[in-house]
């Protein structure tokens, strides 16, 4: 497993889970944020009792105290030399950016199927509209396909139908029919 994760309390959390779960020789923890470049980028740290560390961005200032760290930011292609099987995404935002930085691996005959965090305002906030994603995988691949992970699966038809989807959850962009 190679997780990646930019911020430097955030990763410091994740890897003591790790060795507290003897799990750190299974997990390979990257120090980057993933991006379509490499150097570096200002990542936002929500900080305060009632803060939730998991929306630490590169895009967007979270509302309330915050810390501010230098990050280096790099192509996950640059990064990791095998294209994974699955990958999981939650950068608050910079889901474009970093589906770009995956370009050699989503353009190949088995890309990674892709679960992305769906979140209508982080991408808004960027300037850009969640259906993107699919525009830009079809862009790559015509045959990639989107299904909002729920109680039930759901085929989503195309990038106007996810514009429209309002509330947070998760979504699968796999090519091809949906494999149980």
């Amino acid at each position: 497993v190679d997780s990646i994760e930019p911020d430097p309390l955030n990763r410091q959390r994740l890897q003591e889970n790790l060795a507290a779960n003897g799990l750190q020789d299974r997990v390979k923890v990257h120090a980057v944020a993933a991006s379509d470049h490499g150097g570096e980028l200002r990542l936002w740290h929500p900080e305060g009792v009632d803060a939730n560390h998991g929306m630490a961005s590169t895009v967007f200032v979270p509302k309330g105290p915050a810390r501010q760290f230098m990050v280096r930011a790099e192509r996950l292609a640059d990064v990791i030399a095998q294209c994974p099987d699955v990958v999981k995404m939650d950068v608050e935002g910079a889901e474009l950016s970093a589906l770009k930085g995956m370009e050699p691996w989503l353009s190949r005959k088995q890309p990674p199927k892709l679960v992305i965090e769906h979140n209508h305002d982080g991408a808004a906030v960027v300037g850009y509209r969640c259906g993107d994603l699919l525009r830009y995988l079809r862009s790559l691949r015509p045959d990639y396909r989107a299904w909002w992970i729920g109680w039930r699966k759901q085929e989503l038809l195309g990038p106007e139908q996810i514009d429209g989807i309002a509330r947070q959850g998760n979504i699968l962009y796999s090519v091809g029919p949906w494999q149980r």
